[in-house]
């Protein structure tokens, strides 16, 4: 829509540029001309700004919002070459209004460029951090590879608990041992979708302390049920196969409150709907305070 509407506005330049050329030649003044050709093509540039600023928060927000590294990316670069453009369009502005000796437009220009300034900085740090996306690397691998150790480990004690449950060495003290070490690892798989969508680190550090007791309710128990499958050579070694797969779960799982604790996706979500947005707005008013100013202009420019 955006584009469409840029499209009509430069066949509208194209119209006026036209009417200007005709009006020359059936012997307007060269010099009122020309200022109400230069007064139409700044009007036309504080909306090409306008709209280009537009385009570089839409791609921002979609950079945060964006489900996936590569869209990430490829929205961060679409905002940086709409940031590009808006500059570029305010430098041709102000030289634009500083041959039109335009001082009070000038002014909301100067004001346009402090604000887009900070803007700028602040996109920056926003588009970093979408693209980092730690928190989805984090539930791309809790999803993953952690479930798939999970699954691995309560295949492998659920085995274990089959042949300690054989007529030739039934225990019901190992099965005990097996099926809480299976409720504690779950349960701490559990808590890593919470872990990764939590904006506060007080909230994370509690969720970590649970993780912590569960880590080490489900490594106690294992280890009490080692001497306690001695006898049953199947569930032992069924038992082994469990507890590598718990390291391997482990190992992910520290990477992911790693990731987590990063929360980039969750930091640059909160500066794009507070800060970055009130900066975005700050920079519209100001444009749309410009182009009243150029409206008032009228045709009293060619007088």
């Amino acid at each position: 829509m955006l584009s469409a509407f840029r499209s009509s506005v430069a066949r509208r330049a194209c119209v006026l540029w036209c009417i200007l050329a005709c009006a020359a030649a059936l012997g307007c003044g060269d010099r009122a001309g020309a200022t109400l050709a230069r007064l139409l093509q700044a009007r036309d540039l504080t909306t090409e700004l306008s709209l280009a600023l537009t385009d570089a928060v839409t791609a921002a927000n979609r950079a945060v919002m964006a489900e996936a590294d590569d869209k990430a990316k490829k929205f961060a670069q679409d905002a940086e070459h709409e940031t590009d453009a808006v500059e570029r369009d305010r430098a041709r502005l102000t030289k634009l209004l500083q041959g039109l000796d335009y001082t009070d437009e000038l002014k909301l220009l100067d004001t346009f460029k402090a604000s887009f300034a900070r803007y700028r900085e602040l996109d920056r740090e926003v588009l970093q951090l979408a693209v980092e996306s730690s928190n989805l690397k984090a539930q791309k691998l809790s999803f993953g590879l952690a479930a798939q150790a999970v699954d691995a480990m309560r295949a492998a004690l659920a085995r274990a608990a089959d042949a300690a449950a054989a007529p030739s060495g039934g225990c019901w003290q190992l099965r005990a041992l097996l099926w809480k070490a299976a409720a504690d690892v779950r349960e701490l798989q559990s808590l890593e979708p919470p872990h990764i969508a939590a904006a506060e680190d007080a909230v994370m550090t509690g969720l970590e302390q649970r993780m912590t007791a569960l880590e080490t309710s489900a490594r106690t128990a294992l280890q009490e049920a080692n001497p306690v499958s001695a006898g049953t050579a199947t569930a032992q070694a069924e038992l082994g196969v469990a507890q590598t797969e718990l390291e391997r779960f482990l190992a992910v799982h520290r990477e992911i409150l790693a990731l987590s604790r990063r929360n980039s996706n969750v930091h640059s979500l909160e500066l794009a709907l507070g800060q970055h947005r009130l900066l975005a707005l700050e920079c519209q008013g100001t444009l749309r305070a410009l182009a009243e100013e150029l409206q008032k202009r009228g045709f009293r420019a060619t007088r």
